[in-house]
């Protein structure tokens, strides 16, 4: 079961409410559970049809595999003359760590939606993979319910090659080489029961936005 420990050398109460709030959302069997949306074994003849539907849309795992080349055959056609803004999907990591990184403005991305296939409309995947890090510094002092953990959070600074691809091709549009630092410490960290201590790579979104702007909103 992952335990979340907050940073808090000074332990405000509030803060300290705040963990013991995160923690009892987070309790009973330490498990999160999805539905299928079909209503189980137990729904009438429509059930298939919804499930067919909703297994037609796509998903934002979809587009993993773009940033090895793949396509996506589903997405929209990137045309770089074209005017308007080119939605794009950013992912971060590499192989099965891959994932979406949240924080673009708004109008450059699209959400998944349940009512339509609104991933469809996606053009580009930049796909962000750490090159190289630099260990920072130690970050200490996590608490859990206001005991001290003994967890270490990691710091590092990282270097990322950023690719952007065309969506629908798999082709590569263009690239980046970008450095984050490591400045401030997590305030918040989750860790697995068996799990002392876990790396932080720095992520600089506002430079990978600027690099992404020319594209996505020429």
């Amino acid at each position: 079961m992952d335990a979340m420990a907050s940073r808090s050398p000074a332990r405000p109460l509030a803060l300290a409410a705040l963990v013991l709030a995160l923690a009892g959302a987070c309790s009973s069997n330490g498990t999160t559970a999805t539905g299928s949306g079909g209503g189980g074994n137990s729904g009438g003849g429509g059930g298939g049809a919804t499930t067919s539907s909703f297994q037609a849309k796509l998903f934002d795992t979809d587009f993993k595999a773009v940033c090895n080349g793949a396509s996506q055959s589903k997405a929209a056609a990137y045309d770089a003359k074209a005017t308007g803004v080119h939605p794009v999907l950013l992912f971060a990591g590499k192989g099965d760590e891959r994932v979406q990184k949240s924080g673009l403005p708004a109008d450059w991305t699209i959400e998944w939606a349940a009512d339509k296939d609104a991933l469809a409309g996606i053009q580009l995947v930049a796909c962000a993979e750490r090159t190289g890090e630099t260990f920072v510094k130690d970050c200490t002092g996590y608490e859990s319910k206001g005991t001290a953990t003994g967890n270490v959070v990691k710091l590092y600074d990282a270097t990322y090659k950023v690719t952007v691809f065309a969506a629908a091709t798999g082709k590569p549009v263009t690239d980046t080489t970008l450095t984050a630092k490591g400045k401030e410490c997590p305030m918040f960290a989750t860790f697995k029961s068996d799990e002392h201590t876990k790396d932080e790579y720095a992520f600089d979104l506002d430079a990978v936005q600027t690099f992404l702007k020319p594209l996505v909103q020429p």
